[in-house]
């Protein structure tokens, strides 16, 4: 099976997102008929997340060949993270803005032990999400584009646009058509980032704590404050077009210029070994 996928990228593609929601599907109902639904705390979803998600991209990865994606996780770490970093900065500035301004309103933090399900809920996220989305659909886009020049802006675009594609899911909960397009273009302009710093250093781990910064913050507001959860979540874009091209449109440009720097590096990489063959 392995190889007939690896003859046949686009299929393997569309069958691993196609496995993702079908054993989302089959596993969410297996539990809900032996028992029951799950709490709303952090700690619970946090339970359903492990299950629902991580499970499944693993269960993906190792049917295609993708779990090599975790060799190595500290080599190209910190440059990563560095290539990320716009991602970091706003994660943390806007985590700390957030925290501030709800506490001054009278918001009271959870107890430590539910913060702490907060920040595992966050990381499981950020595995389930960048070993289906990384590690394994724009690792096979690179298999068949490269990772070098026009392929590697093949792969980056493709991988954001699937990436972005993936949240119309979230329709089913939000029943929000408007809202659910526009994470939809969202997602897609920071996954532009996410994937081009993933092919540029091939790190998966550094992507998962990209992705769980962007999410810690974006979701702080649910998992850090007493009186809500993730759970409750109504999953609601708000904003308008302009909004959300303008707000994202940082993460776009940071793509460019890691592509743009790679594309230098690669140039450099071919004069140098020129120049040694000149020589011998």
């Amino acid at each position: 099976m392995r190889e007939f996928f690896r003859k046949h990228i686009i299929l393997a593609i569309i069958a691993a997102v196609a496995a993702e929601y079908f054993l989302n599907e089959l596993i969410g109902t297996i539990i809900e008929l032996c028992f029951g639904e799950f709490g709303t705390s952090n700690a619970a979803y946090f339970v359903r997340k492990i299950i629902l998600k991580v499970i499944p991209s693993f269960i993906i990865a190792f049917c295609l060949g993708t779990l090599d994606s975790f060799k190595n996780p500290v080599k190209y770490l910190g440059k990563s993270l560095l290539s990320g970093l716009v991602i970091l900065f706003i994660s943390v500035f806007g985590s700390v803005i957030l925290t501030i301004d709800s506490i001054t309103k009278g918001a009271e933090l959870k107890a430590p032990g539910e913060i702490l399900f907060f920040a595992a809920f966050v990381l499981m996220v950020g595995l389930s999400e960048e070993l289906l989305m990384r590690g394994t659909i724009t690792g096979l886009l690179t298999e068949k584009f490269g990772k070098e020049g026009k392929g590697m802006v093949l792969s980056v675009v493709t991988g954001a646009c699937i990436f972005g594609l993936y949240h119309l899911w979230n329709l089913r909960w939000t029943h929000d058509l408007k809202a659910t397009l526009l994470q939809v273009l969202g997602t897609a302009m920071i996954g532009m980032l996410l994937c081009a710093v993933y092919v540029k250093w091939g790190n998966l781990l550094g992507v998962i704590i990209l992705h769980a910064a962007l999410d810690f913050m974006t979701l702080s507001e649910y998992g850090l404050f007493a009186g809500k959860s993730i759970a409750d979540r109504s999953g609601e874009g708000g904003g308008e077009l302009s909004q959300t091209i303008i707000s994202n449109s940082i993460f776009v440009i940071a793509a460019i210029i890691v592509m743009l720097h790679k594309k230098k590096e690669t140039k450099e990489n071919e004069r140098n070994g020129n120049e040694s063959k000149s020589k011998s």
